[in-house]
């Protein structure tokens, strides 16, 4: 009975450690990055180009470039800002390999074309530059319930 129940201690810790999450690595390095930008109000589709990006922080193990919505949020404050228009659903790609970055831009670049109803606006490096932003690691942390709402719960019981 003894061994048994080793084997199934020993089982479950086994489990336990396979399960656990294990705790990605985020390495900055240089990506290529490019931005698509499209309104649903309108028929107007906006493109960036492939644009080297120094210091990006992409997590090794998933290889995803990390706070990818910040960057989405920088095109589209600047084409709120160049073209007055609200509402634009903005998307960044990346890719390590620049060529496998101009190739996603090219292919989404024949796509748009081939439709007749959108029209496409390139927006050249000198009108706009993504820049790195700043990565901080965060831990998720389960909220705990203070130490006077315990005490007031030992008490109600008490009673």
């Amino acid at each position: 009975m003894n061994r048994h129940s080793n084997l199934l201690l020993l089982a479950t810790c086994l489990l336990a450690l396979t399960i656990l999450p294990t705790r990605a690595k985020v390495v900055q390095k240089p990506v290529y990055i490019f931005g698509y930008a499209i309104s649903l109000l309108d028929s107007v589709v906006y493109l960036t180009d492939v644009q080297r990006l120094d210091s990006a922080f992409v997590d090794e193990k998933t290889h995803f470039l990390m706070d990818r919505v910040l960057y989405a949020t920088q095109l589209q404050f600047h084409l709120e800002e160049y073209t007055g228009k609200k509402n634009l659903t903005c998307t960044v790609l990346f890719d390590e390999k620049k060529a496998r970055a101009e190739k996603k831009l090219s292919k989404i670049r024949k796509k748009q074309q081939a439709l007749s109803f959108v029209r496409l606006t390139a927006m050249p490096d000198a009108d706009f530059r993504f820049h790195a932003e700043q990565y901080i690691e965060t831990k998720s942390v389960a909220p705990e319930k203070n130490k006077k709402q315990k005490a007031d719960k030992g008490k109600k019981k008490k009673k």
